[in-house]
């Protein structure tokens, strides 16, 4: 029986759900830490679905929280500024939900850090020290908390 992808907010229709089991079944995205890599490789997976931003915004909200591929997802869209639609409510709520999520769910701290510009940590891949680096530059380190 294929995963119902519900939350407070409601569930995915079938062709959502299709594209949230399309990300959870690739490898790709647990191995990508470039923001723009992800993106790319969300927005392919979304194929047409992309331009129907608002449902962009839904979806992301009805998946972070069950999966972390989806908040490293919207981390990396909020990076890109991938948002042309979206209200000044809609994204502050969205990177909001991703903060707390990366709060709860640190793991090795790297969204968080992308995200907030806290400095990098020991534990991160050449990859994403590079990444981190060129985000925002060798003299921004703040607190890694």
């Amino acid at each position: 029986m294929p995963k119902q992808w519900c939350a407070r907010q409601g569930c995915l229709s079938k062709e959502w759900a299709e594209v949230a089991n399309r990300v959870v079944e690739n490898d790709l995205y647990s191995q990508a830490s470039d923001p723009a890599q992800l993106l790319n490789l969300f927005l392919m997976d979304l194929g047409s679905l992309q331009h129907q931003k608002g449902a962009v915004y839904q979806f992301l909200l009805l998946t972070l929280n069950q999966e972390p591929r989806f908040a490293a997802i919207a981390s990396a869209m909020l990076l890109n500024g991938y948002r042309t639609d979206w209200k000044f409510a809609q994204e502050s709520q969205l990177k909001g939900a991703v903060l707390d999520y990366w709060h709860e769910h640190p793991g090795d701290g790297y969204w968080w850090a992308m995200l907030t510009g806290s400095a990098p940590r020991t534990n991160w891949s050449p990859a994403q020290l590079d990444t981190w680096t060129r985000h925002h530059g060798k003299a921004e380190f703040k607190n890694a908390d």
